[in-house]
């Protein structure tokens, strides 16, 4: 097979932690204040945003291996375009990763009440950011076809092989249905 690439492995991580993260947080935060949790189970939300900004900091360091490769394939500024939603939203993960952080080392409880209510618009934010990331990569592939940079010749004639004349898999979804 051509070149397998990792950045399509690594973003799905990012994308659920984003989504994951912020819930997490309201269902500790929720226990906290209900007296079932005690305030130290806020580390759990921290480990979650570090692991978001790890894994975001990654997908865009692979993404940026793969670029050189797809903008054989599509036009330099919609890559551009996706980058640079990326780019942004690794660094709201790094922002929501130090508030998040702020809640258990604040030294007064105003600190961390506000570092806390920061921390979950934050990681909302975060989350939508993240959807516009994941839209950008998805067009790439599917609208854009950058999918084909990865594909190498011999790749092609095997998959040319196993499509019939005239037929593609449009067709047999259709006949399908």
């Amino acid at each position: 097979m051509g070149n397998l690439p990792l950045h399509p492995v690594i973003v799905h991580f990012p994308i659920v932690l984003a989504v994951l993260a912020p819930l997490v947080a309201i269902a500790i935060l929720i226990g906290q204040r209900a007296g079932r949790l005690p305030p130290r189970t806020w580390w759990i939300a921290v480990a979650m945003w570090g692991l978001l900004a790890i894994s975001s900091f990654v997908a865009v360091k692979t993404g940026g291996i793969d670029e050189e490769m797809v903008e054989s394939v599509v036009a330099e500024s919609v890559i551009e375009t996706h980058e640079e939603r990326a780019e942004t939203f690794a660094l709201s993960t790094y922002a929501v990763f130090v508030l998040a952080m702020l809640v258990m080392v604040g030294k007064s409880q105003k600190v961390r009440l506000v570092a806390g209510s920061a921390t979950l618009v934050a990681g909302l934010v975060s989350t939508a950011l993240v959807v516009g990331v994941g839209h950008s990569g998805g067009s790439l592939v599917y609208e854009y076809g950058a999918a084909a940079a990865h594909v190498g010749a011999g790749d092609r004639e095997r998959i040319s092989r196993a499509i019939p004349d005239g037929e593609s898999d449009d067709e047999e979804d259709h006949e399908r249905r």
